[in-house]
């Protein structure tokens, strides 16, 4: 999966599940900076889209949160603000929708991530519901895992034939106090994780929350058959782990990196689209506005796994979506980046065995899916 699992909505969550946020703000940024230019090996071109801004209502998106091949190829949207899940056929055509809002079974408050596996069934994580649900690959619903503290996984991503790994916020108590963070997980048939990826909790200061929570959200992607590969969204380190399915390591990939700095309108436009997130979750619009995002672009800023079991790492420092990407073992293969005419600097990319699909987090016009094929650069 892409960032699908994308920082700026996961830190909309994280404040809404955590309480108030920090009164420290940062230093902002003046100008920004440009990182060093890339060879380009293969380039995602946009051909296709899926959305409309009038006409039929089917077509018509309100706040997309996740997008993904099903395993027969149809392509399923993910929709926040409509709380439901649009199903629509390889071209494009509408099919139908499952979930609706509300807190009974089957329907959500809240929906922020979702993945299938492999037999077509799927698992949908529903934020303000604190749960995760889970449907037969009719769409019908099965069950709920719910009872999680403080809160439920919020990015999840399927493994084996029922687990699941997911990034939730954590909470802990210790001989020192309470301590506050994010843990990566897998997750089985209860609220209990059975094994832990990465967790880092720090000690918890109630008047500055998103500091206690630390800076360094871990971004993740999955294999099938239960294969881990973590990057903490930093903004000092480009570093990659690897685990196997027993939580075992697997590799460490590290890279030189150069801090780059935002510019003003980076900022804005990031604190505009957080600040519009929470409200709509249900956050007082003063918690909202009192959001303010780091001055420096991160190192990277997502992960996904193509059907060549090919490891794609975004690069954060890079407005337009760039990537390195790597065989499983670690070893670079080329980079890639996301040619569209048009603004792609909000793209969220989905990138998983049926191939790549994008959608916008801020669109100018309308919210639109976008069906991508990779095409060998010029």
């Amino acid at each position: 999966m892409s960032i699908a699992k994308h920082a700026a909505l996961a830190t909309a969550f994280l404040l809404l599940a955590c309480g108030q946020p920090s009164e420290q703000q940062e230093e902002r940024g003046a100008g920004g900076s440009q990182p060093e230019p890339m060879d380009i090996s293969l380039t995602l071109v946009a051909v296709d889209s899926i959305g409309v801004e009038l006409g039929d209502s089917n077509y018509v998106l309100g706040q997309p949160a996740g997008v993904s091949y099903s395993p027969s190829g149809d392509i399923w949207v993910l929709d926040m603000q409509q709380k439901s899940l649009g199903v629509y056929s390889a071209e494009g055509e509408y099919v139908r929708s499952i979930g609706r809002e509300g807190s009974g079974p089957g329907e959500f408050l809240m929906p922020i991530s979702f993945d299938f596996y492999p037999d077509g069934s799927f698992l949908v994580a529903d934020a303000m519901g604190r749960r995760i649900s889970f449907f037969d690959s009719t769409g019908e619903f099965s069950r709920n895992i719910e009872g999680f503290f403080p809160s439920a996984p919020f990015l999840v991503e399927a493994v084996d034939s029922s687990s699941f790994v997911g990034l939730k916020a954590d909470f802990e108590q210790s001989d020192e106090g309470p301590l506050m963070g994010y843990t990566l997980a897998l997750w089985e048939e209860e609220a209990e994780p059975v094994l832990k990826y990465f967790s880092e909790l720090n000690p918890f200061d109630p008047s500055d929350i998103m500091g206690s929570m630390g800076e360094e959200i871990p971004l993740f992607a999955t294999t099938p058959d239960g294969r881990v590969f973590c990057s903490p969204l930093s903004t000092e380190r480009y570093v990659v782990w690897g685990y196997r399915p027993d939580g075992t390591e697997l590799l460490e990939i590290e890279r030189e990196f150069r801090r780059i700095r935002k510019t003003e309108e980076e900022i804005a436009e990031e604190k505009e689209l957080v600040t519009q997130q929470m409200i709509s979750g249900g956050a007082p619009e003063s918690m909202a506005e009192s959001y303010e995002p780091s001055p420096y672009r991160p190192a990277t800023a997502g992960l996904g796994i193509d059907g060549e079991e090919r490891l794609w790492v975004r690069l954060g420092t890079f407005i337009n979506p760039t990537y390195h990407v790597y065989d499983l073992q670690g070893e670079h293969l080329f980079n890639a980046e996301v040619d569209y005419p048009g603004d792609a600097e909000g793209w969220q990319i989905y990138i998983g065995e049926g191939g790549f699909l994008a959608f916008d987090q801020n669109p100018e016009d309308y919210p639109r899916v976008y069906v991508l094929r990779a095409v060998e650069a010029d």
